[in-house]
């Protein structure tokens, strides 16, 4: 700490090392959350940690400029808001730096920007207007101490808001708020008035009858705002799956729809060529007998495509055959005693077809094409209709990486009072969804789930 006391001495304004770690440490605690929260929201650029800490050691230079800029405003006597106008200055300056090393947009930026000064705020409050400058006056004169207790204070709270924004941010694929000019302008009044707040009560802590009540409202400002901020987010982004659930039902009738005309079309047409080729093989005639044999086969191949009497589970697994025929991938499936219960159509095609397109892009990542397998299979299980993906994957891999799309999947199962869970272990990758299915089995399904999902129960072949 004999380096802040030496630029101490130097600076105009600035009175000892605490004045000088004062500053330095608005700049350091307002960058680190920013990137912290940053960093859990959207992807980073190249040479990203070389950057950072350009920008900080940059910041750091230019704090100290705040003790010549204080002694100007001062010596011209000029109002008190002008030494605001530094920290304003200050703060969006970090904060658009900060477009250096992450792929964010200025909105996002913004709403970024104003959950990290209000998580830096609460941290200033506590151990700055609250301990250094009320209760505890002597950590001024320790510095070690004081720079200790603020990077605990810091690893406390920023972790603490962290984990609470932690399983939205990445929820959001790095894209919050539209990136129009009205959330830029949104998003900036919401920092700027933050910024006013908390430097208003600041004013009210110089009196000696109010520091209690100015820490009070301080940290009652920063937390109205963390919580709108989470709620507001929260908000986004269930919007967000729903729209994605409503869309996937949509395209699912679309497919359901397209894929049964065409299967009963395909019916027809198939069934007048049976005739045909039975009528040729009854005839005998020369030449043809290769030709029938490769004809009967296909035939053979298309009444595989039918697995059970659900119009809907035929038409799906159908789709999924030819899928996985095009890219070379093995599909054995079964089905079971399947019982649908009260759930729709299009909601089961669109949850059976979503999890073997997952399964099928799971599959896909195998490098050896010979390895590249689905075992599907459907069953009913008490009341709870079972539906398990098991696709062959390399040893510690976890090839479910489009969580996007397995939010949705849950979030359709959840809608029927089931679940879907993801696994992968021994080169095995498992997705399976169960739902409830019997009048009752809703109310029950949660005390149960863990036994009836616990193993995969395997249909009759």
């Amino acid at each position: 700490m004999g380096l802040l006391a030496d630029a101490a001495s130097s600076l105009p304004g600035a009175t000892s090392g605490a004045d000088v770690f004062e500053e330095l440490r608005f700049a350091w605690e307002y960058l680190a959350a920013a990137m912290l929260f940053l960093s859990a929201q959207v992807p980073v650029r190249k040479h990203a940690v070389a950057r950072a800490a350009g920008i900080v050691a940059s910041f750091s230079l230019l704090c100290l400029l705040y003790f010549p800029y204080m002694t100007f405003v001062v010596e011209n006597r000029l109002p008190a808001v002008i030494i605001a106008c530094w920290y304003l200055f200050l703060v969006f300056a970090m904060t658009f730096s900060l477009l250096w090393c992450f792929r964010i947009s200025i909105p996002d930026l913004l709403w970024v920007a104003a959950t990290a000064y209000a998580a830096q705020h609460v941290v200033y409050v506590l151990v700055h207007e609250m301990l250094a400058l009320w209760l505890w006056p002597w950590l001024a004169d320790r510095l070690p101490v004081y720079a200790a207790l603020s990077v605990a204070c810091c690893v406390v709270i920023y972790l603490g808001i962290y984990r609470l924004f932690a399983s939205s941010f990445h929820r959001t694929a790095g894209a919050l708020l539209k990136d129009e000019p009205h959330g830029v302008v949104t998003s900036a009044l919401v920092l700027a008035m933050l910024f006013a707040s908390s430097f208003g009560f600041q004013h009210l802590f110089q009196t000696e009858g109010n520091r209690a009540s100015a820490v009070w409202m301080d940290l009652l400002v920063c937390g109205m705002l963390l919580g709108l901020q989470y709620t507001s987010y929260r908000a986004i982004v269930s919007g967000r799956e729903t729209k994605a659930t409503e869309q996937m039902l949509e395209d699912a009738a679309a497919h359901w729809e397209l894929s049964h005309a065409l299967l009963n079309r395909l019916g027809t047409f198939m069934h007048d060529v049976w005739h045909v080729a039975l009528g040729v093989r009854v005839a005998k005639v020369p030449g043809l007998d290769g030709y029938i044999d490769r004809v009967e086969e296909e035939l053979d191949s298309y009444r595989s495509t039918f697995y059970s009497r659900n119009d809907v589970l035929n038409s799906v697994l159908a789709a999924a055959q030819v899928l996985c025929r095009d890219r070379d991938i093995a599909l054995t499936c079964s089905v079971g005693d399947v019982d649908t219960g009260t759930m729709p159509g299009t909601d089961l095609y669109a949850l059976v077809d979503g999890m073997t397109r997952a399964s099928i892009a799971a599959a896909a990542l195998m490098a050896d094409p010979s390895r590249r397998a689905i075992d599907l299979g459907l069953c009913r299980r008490v009341d709870v209709l079972v539906i398990s993906c098991d696709v062959a994957c390399e040893a510690e891999q976890n090839p479910w990486s489009d969580a996007g799309a397995l939010r949705t999947l849950r979030l359709l199962a959840k809608k029927h009072g089931g679940a879907l869970q993801a696994t992968s272990e021994n080169g095995v990758a498992t997705l399976r969804a169960s739902v409830p299915t019997g009048a009752g089995a809703r109310t029950a399904f949660a005390a149960r789930s863990t036994a009836v999902t616990g193993s995969a129960p395997q249909a009759p072949k």
